[in-house]
């Protein structure tokens, strides 16, 4: 899998697309990336992820991002992909 090598230089919009594809190949049904599906919640009354599903995405993302996501965010955030890339852009513009 591809890294992004710099996630806070992206526009918001390819953060989200970058995030989408990570959780879309974990619940393929999802489909192609929707602007509009950002702030849907991930789980099972959202986008339909399961908890083993969601612990993936989130090591996948951590991996791909080299970012690290605490239980104590997971606990604070709704996990939507807004909420993903917030964290993405705010942990990368953190290690510069």
């Amino acid at each position: 899998m591809r890294r992004v090598k710099d996630p806070a230089n992206n526009d918001s919009v390819q953060l989200h697309a970058a995030i989408w594809e990570v959780v879309a190949k974990r619940v393929p049904r999802i489909g192609t990336f929707r602007r509009e599906a950002v702030s849907t919640n991930l789980g099972m009354d959202g986008l339909g992820l399961d908890s083993v599903q969601a612990l993936e995405v989130l090591i996948t993302l951590e991996d791909r991002f080299g970012v690290r996501i605490t239980p104590e965010w997971i606990e604070d955030h709704a996990l939507t992909i807004a909420s993903l890339a917030d964290l993405v852009r705010s942990e990368t513009s953190e290690a510069r």
